[in-house]
């Protein structure tokens, strides 16, 4: 399991703290794309979209997301969306260039 961590400001500790939560480990779901011939591509998507909210590392609450967080988040998530989609062309153009 990857975690992903940012520097964040809890209102519970009233201060700036690291924050962390779980991410997605994308060297693992490469590798199940292509031991499964790009069938796994959908999982990855749908894995790399469910994401856990930030938590303090100092009291383990949860963190709201900031404005910049969000705009961050977004940009990864399209990012992450165009290149799978690239992945799955790639995949359909070898599967019916070797029929």
């Amino acid at each position: 399991m990857a975690f992903e961590e940012s520097s964040e400001f809890c209102k519970y500790c009233n201060r700036q703290v690291l924050a962390h939560r779980k991410g997605t480990n994308h060297i693992l779901h490469l590798l199940l794309t292509v031991f499964t011939g790009g069938l796994w591509l959908i999982m990855w998507w749908i894995c790399s979209k469910e994401k856990d909210n930030w938590r303090c590392t100092v009291c383990g609450q949860e963190m709201e997301p900031t404005i910049e967080a969000l705009t961050k988040s977004f940009y990864l998530d399209l990012v992450t969306s165009i290149v799978l989609l690239i992945l799955i062309i790639v995949f359909i153009w070898q599967a019916v260039k070797l029929l």
